[in-house]
């Protein structure tokens, strides 16, 4: 093990607290293992390093890294590897936390080797072409520890990459952590609404809530909604006299979590027409489960995983509307039973054993 005085320099895709809370997460636990205030690196990316980093903490420090272009251009991405690594020379932190492929390439520009770095897998390698597949590749010698959220993703990427070290790799779900102010409440209480909260987009099956059969079921919806199916979905779900479907918005996270606990169920749908989408590995299946809601979930691995094994939920047939609708009036007619009241307990139980990022972390601890 090493020693607790250490420095730690973290290295974010994303701009913090836009989706991936495992990112904080695991760098507030990072950091506080090694018993340092770390510092972790982000992207500016159309003012959201403003809108979502109004939180401080004194566990670690977020510094916001200000390049020209979009941060998903291939410029833009130099520019912000470039920038990161002089950061880190500068600095040399002896615990270095890479988050994605995206950043990997930092590794190739440092001018010194850090104790330990570790790797967080959190999208698929092969979803960013073969370049990236080849520099993983090359790169993983250099890697002290791959964190995956998703064990398929796992195989496909060992297997893409050719990654040899299995004593380095760990599989970790994407658990949460609810915040203290809010919690569950009994399922006598729950208002019988269905919950979607997250992007509104085809890839999530969004289309799904204009269909007519739909409309009989109360749903709160809150998210962000993709330009590809904006103006179909305002004009069809918010456009018409419409008194069942609700949408709301987009809110963050604190605020969604002080009102999950309400709800009857949580919806979690993921197209799996490609890998990613296939592989999906939910935040907002773990956050609800978290808070005691149990979810309808398209038959993708890992949610049918986490249903069949704790009970949770209810996995759908196929990705289609028909087996929506199936999953939506099984679920309805679940309502106020026992066995809806044993589901709850399910999910509580559930987080509380084993699907709490406290006991993920204690999974990667093994490791460090």
């Amino acid at each position: 093990m090493l020693e607790k005085s250490v420095d730690v320099i973290g290295v974010s895709d994303v701009v913090i607290g836009y989706g991936s809370p495992q990112i904080n997460m695991l760098f507030r636990d990072i950091s506080d293992y090694y018993g340092t205030r770390g510092q972790l690196l982000q992207p500016s990316f159309f003012g959201d390093d403003i809108k979502f980093n109004k939180q401080k903490t004194d566990k670690y420090f977020v510094k916001t890294v200000y390049i020209d272009s979009g941060a998903y251009s291939r410029v833009g991405r130099i520019d912000y590897i470039i920038k990161c690594a002089d950061i880190i020379n500068k600095n040399k932190p002896k615990i270095l936390i890479i988050y994605c492929t995206y950043s990997i390439p930092v590794i190739l520009k440092l001018k010194y080797k850090p104790d330990k770095i570790i790797y967080y897998c959190l999208e698929l390698i092969s979803c960013y072409g073969k370049g990236d597949v080849m520099l993983n590749n090359i790169l993983q010698e250099k890697i002290d520890l791959l964190i995956f959220p998703e064990k398929n993703r796992m195989l496909s990427d060992v297997k893409e990459c050719h990654f040899k070290d299995h004593n380095r790799w760990v599989n970790v779900y994407n658990a949460s952590t609810y915040l203290k102010d809010s919690c569950s409440i009994s399922s006598e209480q729950r208002n019988g609404k269905f919950l979607y909260a997250g992007k509104l987009s085809y890839a999530t099956l969004s289309d799904f809530f204009w269909h007519s059969g739909v409309k009989k079921y109360s749903i709160d919806i809150y998210g962000s909604i993709a330009k590809d199916i904006e103006y179909e979905f305002l004009t069809r779900v918010c456009g018409e006299n419409n008194k069942t479907i609700k949408y709301n918005k987009f809110i963050n996270n604190s605020e969604l979590c002080a009102l999950r606990p309400q709800y009857s169920f949580s919806l979690i749908l993921w197209k799996g027409d490609n890998l990613n989408g296939y592989y999906c590995a939910p935040n907002k299946l773990f956050e609800s489960l978290a808070y005691g809601v149990p979810i309808i979930a398209t038959p993708n691995p890992q949610c049918i995983e986490i249903i069949e094994r704790y009970q949770c939920g209810i996995y759908m047939k196929e990705w289609t509307i028909t087996s929506f609708l199936e999953a939506l009036s099984e679920a309805q007619a679940m309502l106020n039973t026992s066995k809806y009241s044993t589901m709850v307990d399910n999910c509580l139980d559930a987080f509380k054993k084993d699907l709490s990022w406290d006991a993920q972390f204690e999974v990667i601890k093994r490791h460090l």
